[in-house]
């Protein structure tokens, strides 16, 4: 009976054992499933998350396509409003501006008549006014002008008056003895000297003599053997300054030696 119970309670520790192997087999079974089933499923929550952001990126990519259409009607929808409305209101600004324009063309065209008439009026005053100023101005200028030309036609008769009678003296022929009278004033010898040359050249002329005054005037008296123009000549002579004639006394006065000397 012994030896049935040890058998029988060998046999109990070898079925716990086989049942405690059986157990642990069967937990790491189950944990290697799990661990599987847990890969598994990560991998399947991975695709799915993966799948789920690739169609949450379409979504999002279509949403923003539409967003961007939808933006680019409402723009256009808000320029073409834009533009009616602008265009409403350029209409109705242009009609006001004509209608601005037409009250204000109309007084500013009595404005412009009544400043026209004005100006015109000023003008024609000015104009009367520079009208009448020219005119006394005028009227003096013109008398001035005619003293003038009166004072002047005087003094060109009178001039050609001396002229001609200058041309009957240097055309009077003279003859026979005259006296040469030379004005001491700024005369010296050299100048006496050098007149004396040159009536030597006119061999009409014949020296006689000669004297001096107190006055330092020099007298040279000469004998024309022939009618000749002598104060003609004489003027013509480099040496004499002016010539004056009193009957057969003729003064003269002499250049300097310089201007003598010139043609």
């Amino acid at each position: 009976m012994a030896e049935i119970k040890e058998r029988q309670e060998v046999e109990v520790d070898e079925t716990q054992v086989l049942i405690a192997e059986f157990r642990q087999k069967i937990t790491e079974a189950l944990q290697r499933e799990h661990f599987a089933l847990r890969m598994l499923a990560e991998q399947e929550a991975s695709h799915i998350v993966e799948g789920a952001w690739a169609k949450a990126e379409g979504i999002i990519a279509k949403a923003t396509e539409e967003a961007e259409h939808f933006v680019d009607e409402a723009r256009q929808k808000a320029n073409e409003e834009a533009d009616k409305i602008t265009g409403q209101a350029r209409q109705r600004a242009e009609l006001l501006l004509q209608e601005a324009e037409a009250h204000t063309r109309a007084k500013a065209k009595e404005k412009v008549k009544r400043e026209e008439e004005r100006i015109i009026r000023k003008a024609r005053e000015e104009a009367e006014t520079i009208v009448a100023r020219a005119r006394r101005t005028a009227e003096k200028e013109s008398g001035n002008i005619i003293a003038a030309a009166k004072k002047e036609a005087k003094q060109v008769v009178q001039s050609a008056r001396d002229e001609a009678r200058a041309e009957i003296a240097e055309g009077r022929l003279f003859e026979g003895d005259v006296e040469l009278q030379i004005a001491s004033s700024f005369t010296d010898s050299t100048q006496i000297r050098s007149f004396k040359e040159c009536l030597a050249k006119v061999t009409q002329i014949k020296a006689t003599g000669e004297s001096l005054s107190s006055d330092g005037d020099c007298s040279l008296y000469i004998t024309i053997v022939e009618p000749i123009p002598l104060l003609y000549i004489l003027k013509k002579m480099p040496t004499v300054g002016s010539v004056t004639a009193q009957d057969k006394r003729i003064q003269l006065t002499l250049k300097n030696e310089p201007d003598a000397a010139a043609p």
